[in-house]
């Protein structure tokens, strides 16, 4: 072989090194790409949930999945219930709470990060009952007593209900839930509380106390405004129903807060989702290579603009700090040199 032949046969052998070289680092990208994918796609969330916010939530799981890739498994039980078993070690990555007294305990109890408790809704009270009594009227406030009149009428249907048929009246347990514990406030407020005791049938949860309610077994019940702004059978089901809604006067506010059970910092703003358009596949698959907790990441989601705004559908109204948070950070960035 000669000179000319030598360096051509060499040039051939780079050219064909070169080639596979390239042909594995684009292998290796892909795969690399696809193990990113895979491995957001194996990762779980454990999610602990108020009874009351269990439909909603389960919702948002759903979506969240979709976008993401990341399987949320929800457990759903009384928020003192649920506190009661982080206690005890249950592994949670989130819980979300019916109130913020509970959220507040685990950080004042050294368990979670003082600064992984946000506010995500704000819950409110309804009445329902079945009755052929007295036909549901829309009372207006009275100039002097602000209230007054809504008082009366409501005294006057936990009366009636107590007094019809089996008498009883469901609340959820007020020591177990926030809305037990302001179907109480309201009750005291009515100077009725003591009164109604014999009366009570007390469920474990709002659920509960829901359930008996619409299976019959009471007259009435105290309940979250959720319950029946989602449940479409709740006209149907029961002749006669009707929902009021208790001013919010009459109980302690409803504000409902989660944490993540972390002793770490978590990583909540900026909040990707509120930049995210998810019609766009590769803004969605931009999310894979996030080095975000899933946990974080999907409490990110909760307080994104699109969920809170979607939350009076659900019978709540957002949370008020949710709402600052996005706008304090949605400030930051338009501040931001250009």
């Amino acid at each position: 072989m000669d000179g000319v032949e030598m360096r051509s046969t060499i040039r051939l052998v780079v050219k064909a090194l070169v080639i596979c070289s390239l042909f594995s680092v684009t292998l290796v990208f892909a795969q690399d790409k696809q193990d990113k994918q895979g491995s957001r796609n194996a990762e779980v969330i454990n999610v602990a949930v108020a009874a009351n916010f269990a439909a909603p939530l389960k919702a948002y799981a759903e979506q969240f999945s979709r976008i993401t890739g990341i399987e949320v498994n929800v457990t759903v039980a009384s928020s003192g219930t649920l506190f009661a078993q982080i206690q005890h070690g249950a592994k949670f990555d989130v819980f979300l709470s019916a109130d913020t007294a509970r959220p507040q305990a685990l950080i004042d109890a050294g368990k979670v990060h003082k600064d992984n408790m946000y506010q995500y809704a704000q819950g409110q009270l309804a009445f329902v009952y079945a009755s052929d009594i007295s036909p549901h009227i829309d009372a207006k406030p009275h100039k002097e007593e602000p209230y007054k009149e809504e008082s009366i009428y409501l005294y006057k249907l936990v009366k009636q209900v107590t007094t019809t048929g089996s008498g009883k009246l469901a609340v959820a347990n007020p020591l177990l839930a926030p809305y037990g514990e302001a179907a109480k406030n309201t009750l005291t407020h009515l100077d009725i509380w003591d009164e109604v005791q014999p009366s009570l049938v007390v469920g474990k949860n709002i659920l509960q106390a829901y359930q008996y309610f619409t299976t019959g077994g009471v007259k009435g019940a105290f309940i979250a405004y959720s319950s029946v702004n989602i449940d479409s059978t709740v006209n149907t089901s029961i002749p006669n129903i009707h929902v009021i809604r208790v001013p919010e006067a009459f109980y302690q506010p409803i504000t409902q807060a989660l944490v993540i059970n972390s002793n770490s910092k978590a990583v909540i703003t900026p909040n990707v989702f509120n930049t995210l358009d998810t019609s766009d596949t590769k803004g969605v698959e931009h999310l894979t290579e996030l080095t975000i907790l899933p946990s974080h990441l999907f409490v990110q989601y909760l307080l994104s603009d699109a969920v809170q705004s979607s939350l009076p559908r659900w019978g709540y109204k957002r949370s008020v700090s949710a709402k600052a948070s996005n706008e304090k950070a949605s400030s930051t960035k338009s501040s931001e040199p250009t």
